[in-house]
């Protein structure tokens, strides 16, 4: 079977995904199913995958089973989730916090079936001044039923820092309060007065208002680095379900009535660029229609940013759970291959380093911001990384010791001369009393 390149796999995806949410899409080949099935069941399209296969020829292939494994499975887990999500909300709810939601549950009910968007926390955004209330009942609440909720001090940074929301950079859970991010109450007045409610179940869910829900997830996106191709489907579900071009306009900023990106400022339209450029990708890689009437500007989005965002999704790898930089080079200073393969691996995450540094996606060269980027994140992690170098080789230094000292006690007791027969008459006659001294007794 051809091997494909990271960015080849990714436009093979692209080119599968497409539209895969619509009645009818295009057709693919066994063969490059069997090259991107991997790939679609890490990144969690899996369940969107067999929605796409379900009436074709292919629904029988060993890979979409698969993919209809992943599609019951989710099912199963919708109204648990579902569950989860009332209990939390009403919790906070009777503690007088109204938290709003996003992604999750907020974005899978604009999919033909909720279970083809899989997720698995929940993401409630509330009021600045009243997340230590909010943080300290879900902590609690965590404890005891096992409920995990990725908690924002306010909307502006869902999505950012160096690693993502809710995770370690080894890949574990981190509490509630290593994930709030500081937010104005008066940003937070400004977009909560557009959210609305929508009912799940028997309890009423507020989910942010369409548009502000665009932006969140368009900038969730492009910090997170792009590399889960399901993001962009949800941007491209928000484009042809939502309420018109109206939410886009106000959300890239373009009309009259703007409401998201209301004042002129740099961060206003920053916020805007980034909701062009996420909806121009969505247009380009996965055919997302309504969007004539969006500005031409957004049509042409930067070359580089294309193959970027295939290159990702190609890997499907997230870059924050992605083992220490140091240790990780050190194992493989013995392969040139290798060790150059994951220097680049490190290093190729243009669309994150330019988020990161609050960047605009243009034509101009990306070295700059990722030369910036990785300097922070090594300044961050590298003395960590030292510590835990420095722990793991005092470990095995020990390990080797007692080892050594194990296998010398061993061929000692192997080679004692106890084991023979000389030592038997030597132990005889060095405890034997001489005849003279029995004489005396």
């Amino acid at each position: 079977m051809t091997r494909l390149s990271a960015e080849e796999s990714g436009a093979v995806m692209a080119r599968f995904l497409g539209g895969s949410w619509r009645p009818e899409c295009g057709k693919i080949s066994s063969a490059e199913l069997d090259l991107i099935s991997d790939q679609l069941l890490r990144s969690g399209c899996a369940p969107l995958g067999w929605w796409r296969l379900r009436y074709s020829e292919l629904a029988g292939s060993a890979a979409g089973v698969r993919f209809r494994e992943a599609y019951l499975s989710s099912r199963l887990r919708v109204r648990l989730n579902q569950e989860h999500l009332c209990t939390v909300v009403s919790l906070l709810r009777a503690a007088g916090i109204e938290a709003v939601l996003v992604k999750g549950w907020a974005i899978a009910r604009h999919y033909p079936d909720p279970a083809l968007r899989p997720y698995g926390d929940i993401d409630l955004c509330v009021r600045p001044d009243q997340f230590t209330q909010a943080r300290a009942l879900l902590d609690e609440l965590a404890a005891t039923t096992g409920h995990y909720v990725d908690l924002h001090e306010g909307f502006d940074y869902v999505g950012a820092g160096n690693v993502e929301p809710g995770w370690t950079a080894d890949g574990r859970r981190k509490p509630a309060a290593v994930t709030g991010r500081r937010s104005p109450v008066s940003r937070w007045d400004e977009i909560f007065a557009r959210t609305e409610l929508v009912p799940c179940g028997q309890t009423m869910i507020r989910v942010p208002g369409e548009a502000d829900h665009l932006r969140i997830l368009c900038q969730h996106f492009l910090r997170s680095g792009g590399w889960r191709p399901l993001w962009l489907v949800d941007v491209a579900m928000m484009i042809e379900n939502g309420n018109g071009a109206g939410d886009r306009r106000r959300a890239t900023g373009d009309g009259r009535n703007m409401t998201v990106v209301r004042q002129r400022s740099a961060v206003a339209s920053l916020a805007a660029h980034w909701v062009k450029v996420v909806v121009a990708l969505a247009h380009e890689l996965l055919g997302a229609e309504s969007i004539r009437d969006t500005p031409s500007a957004i049509q042409n989005s930067p070359r580089w940013l294309k193959s970027a965002v295939l290159r990702q999704w190609g890997r499907c790898q997230n870059p924050s759970t992605q083992p220490p930089t140091l240790p990780a080079l050190l194992k493989l200073r013995a392969q040139p291959r290798e060790f150059l393969g994951e220097i680049y691996a490190r290093w190729d995450h243009p669309i994150r380093s330019t988020a990161e540094m609050n960047g605009r996606f243009n034509r101009w060269p990306r070295a700059p911001y990722q030369v910036i980027d990785q300097l922070k994140r090594l300044r961050a992690e590298l003395p960590k990384q030292l510590v835990a170098l420095f722990k793991t080789g005092d470990r095995r230094r020990t390990t080797v010791k007692r080892s050594k000292a194990g296998a010398d006690f061993q061929s000692a007791i192997r080679d004692a001369p106890w084991r023979g027969r000389q030592f038997s008459q030597s132990l005889v006659s060095q405890f034997a009393i001489p005849d003279s001294k029995c004489s005396d007794l």
